[in-house]
């Protein structure tokens, strides 16, 4: 893995640990849909993140 790949790991596991996106009640002021929004990008991210190493590991 580069290590640019891992800078974005990186800082969008930051955002989502500031957020506090796994906590129910979460002091940041974004709404619900925000939350929603933010965890559905942080997915799709980490699943395309799988998809490439499956490539090296295959």
């Amino acid at each position: 893995m580069t290590s640019q790949a891992l800078n974005k790991i990186a800082k969008l596991c930051a955002i989502a640990e500031a957020r506090s996106t796994g906590m129910k009640k979460c002091k940041c002021g974004m709404s619900d849909g925000e939350h929603a929004l933010l965890r559905r990008k942080m997915m799709i991210f980490f699943k395309l993140q799988v998809a490439n190493l499956k490539h090296f590991v295959y």
